[in-house]
């Protein structure tokens, strides 16, 4: 087999130079002729060599790139796949819900290095109160020692949940919990894959304040897996005492009087088919062709006389100016 290879071939324009140009003008090559010189094969080989090489880097610093998307990819898979299997659903929404109210009550409302003068008692008991639907006195929270309050809302948090267990019944609440887990991991994984992409993008300008790219996007990606869980688990505790399962197994948010209802979701997958050839059906009818607007009026030439009955031509009269 042979193989030949133009001069202006991008291997040879990239890594061959001027000098191979210069050694067929000094010994007299004419265009078209075949070069069968040892030392230009060996030129080749070498350039074929970088390119190679090139490619394998090229192909590693992807693969460090990606290696970061992967382990959060398993990560979330393995959650989803653990809701989508129905595997300890309540225990794992009590658990979210425990760290939002740890999170709330010690870097939002009490945070520990503030001025407890400032400790806002009024916004956590009104929080408590429009996320779970219980009632708590900031009076009783004042006098009550600091160290005893998250447990003393997580515990009223949890009998407010069996309340609501035994007023939907344990199959309807297991429905909710999943609905409400696979809908927040989803939108909130499709929103980080699109950030992923644009830190990746940006992350090149790191190198300019000497840092490795691939460091600082490990990091930041780090970063922003963990705050993509924490809004997980913000958008759970605040849906989960809100959303119920009305006739004809549909789930629907059901928000205190006067705030707007959203439109409802049906949990069954016949329902969901349904909706889907009702959108194609309406896609249907808007995607035929809109017919021209034609117009109907009769069209005046410009030597004809002027329809107002002056007795002039239409150009020299009402069609003066158009």
């Amino acid at each position: 087999s042979k193989f030949y290879v133009a001069m202006e071939d991008p291997l040879m324009r990239r890594f061959g130079g001027e000098w191979a140009k210069t050694w067929m003008q000094r010994f007299g090559m004419k265009d078209g002729q075949d070069i069968t010189s040892s030392m230009v094969s060996r030129q080749i080989a070498k350039a074929q060599k970088r390119v190679e090489s090139y490619n394998f880097a090229v192909r590693k610093s992807l693969l460090e790139y990606d290696e970061v998307m992967d382990l959060q990819r398993k990560s979330i898979y393995a959650t989803r796949q653990r809701v989508l299997e129905g595997e300890g659903m309540k225990e794992t929404i009590l658990e979210m819900i425990r760290e939002r109210i740890y999170y709330v009550i010690d870097f939002v409302y009490l945070p520990e290095n503030g001025n407890k003068d400032e400790w806002d008692f009024d916004g956590l008991t009104e929080w408590f109160r429009t996320t779970f639907r219980g009632e708590v006195s900031a009076t009783e929270l004042r006098e009550m020692p600091v160290e005893r309050i998250d447990k003393f809302l997580i515990e009223k948090m949890e009998r407010e949940y069996e309340t609501r267990e035994v007023t939907e019944s344990e199959e309807r609440m297991r429905r909710i919990e999943r609905f409400i887990l696979l809908d927040s991991i989803d939108s909130k994984w499709k929103d980080h894959l699109y950030a992923m992409d644009y830190l990746r993008g940006a992350i090149s300008w790191s190198g300019m304040a000497q840092k490795d790219p691939k460091v600082v996007y490990k990091i930041e990606g780090t970063k922003m897996f963990s705050d993509m869980m924490d809004s997980i688990k913000d958008d759970v505790t605040s849906k989960i005492f809100k959303m119920t399962l009305a006739d004809g197994e549909t789930a629907r948010n059901h928000y205190a009087g006067g705030e707007a209802r959203h439109q409802a979701f049906n949990l069954e997958a016949d329902s969901a088919v349904q909706r889907q050839m009702a959108a194609g059906v309406a896609a249907s009818q808007w995607s035929e062709k809109a017919k021209p607007i034609v117009k109907k009026e009769e069209k005046i030439g410009r030597n004809d006389p002027c329809p107002c009955g002056s007795g002039k031509k239409y150009k020299k009269c009402c069609g003066r100016n158009t």
